[in-house]
């Protein structure tokens, strides 16, 4: 990436001072961007008329007439921009900053150097590996690989063992680095190391699963004909309350819940939000009488269904939270 070459004692330099008081910090701004955008461009320093306005963008809260060409007319007054044919000039732009043609050139010398020394590693790791038939067991196992890619080639080892021993060693090294050379990616994709997968479900909370469909069984019950609502957001409320309470206790305190003549408590939807939330008077209060009419023959059987569900999963005699 080219880099832009400007002098600490720019904003004392003379060209500078004699630009109007009214327009110097505009001036300044939009000369060191197309200084920037030139550099970038590869234009030598030159500005077509078009680019000139979109580096300069929307000036109506700077300038009274919100125009861009006093700013140009300044500095093409103090001789820091000249007129060219339909574009601008940044005076003397390539005394200070590299030329289109040295970018080119620096780039392709340097593509040239990394390609010549990429070969040079190559050439010289087949050297190493193939040194002669007495080289390690690690460097002839990696030089037979690259001839095992190879159709027909044989193994590297065979070839030094056979009737051909008395090959010299400057033919070894050769042999080896024909070899290598385009077989480097199948080298380095043989021996990389797979990334194992990594597992992203999340960790469950034993009893999860037990408290929703207890939840279910007790609604249910509480309202026949009716089925809960529950989402993932009811899930992770109920792990969240069995790891602070555990989930027994848990258990108990819904019964209570379904059980409470609450008024609030029955007109909020009995949720396992209202579970939380009221937790502490659920805890401390066994839900006063019941009323009149709350609990109906047509669901007593459910309720006793949800209570033997509490005792399946409590462990205990759950029949009182409904009593």
């Amino acid at each position: 990436m080219p880099w832009v070459r400007m002098a600490a004692e720019f904003y004392d330099h003379p060209k500078v001072a004699k630009l109007p008081s009214e327009y110097m910090l505009p001036c300044v701004g939009l000369h060191l961007l197309a200084i920037c955008w030139c550099n970038h461009q590869l234009m030598d320093g030159h500005i077509p008329e078009a680019q000139v306005l979109r580096l300069a963008g929307d000036l109506t809260l700077l300038l009274p007439d919100g125009e861009v060409w006093p700013l140009v007319k300044a500095l093409v007054d103090v001789r820091m921009w000249e007129r060219g044919n339909g574009d601008y000039i940044i005076h003397n732009y390539l005394k200070y900053q590299p030329s289109r043609a040295a970018v080119l050139a620096l780039r392709e010398s340097r593509s040239v150097i990394g390609k010549k020394g990429g070969e040079a590693k190559a050439k010289q790791t087949a050297s190493n590996l193939l040194a002669g038939s007495q080289g390690s067991s690690q460097d002839t196992a990696l030089a037979n690989g690259l001839a095992k890619s190879c159709p027909g080639s044989g193994s590297v080892s065979e070839r030094l063992d056979s009737e051909s021993t008395t090959m010299r060693r400057e033919d070894a090294k050769q042999t080896a680095s024909n070899l290598l050379d385009g077989q480097a990616s199948q080298l380095a994709s043989a021996t990389k190391r797979p990334t194992p997968p990594q597992s992203h479900k999340k960790p469950t909370t034993p009893g999860v699963k037990v408290v929703i469909d207890a939840y279910t069984v007790m609604f249910t019950a509480a309202h026949p004909g009716e089925k809960p609502n529950t989402t993932g957001k009811d899930g992770d409320l109920a792990k969240r309350l069995i790891q602070r309470h555990g989930q027994e206790k848990v258990l108990e305190v819904m019964g209570r819940m379904f059980a409470s003549h609450d008024p609030w408590i029955k007109e909020s939807g009995r949720t396992l939000g209202v579970l939380s939330s009221q937790w502490n008077k659920l805890v401390t209060s066994n839900g006063g009488p019941p009323a009149r009419g709350d609990r109906t023959a047509g669901n007593a059987a459910a309720m006793k269904q949800a209570a033997d569900f509490l005792k399946a999963t409590m462990g205990h005699a759950a029949e009182d939270i409904f009593a």
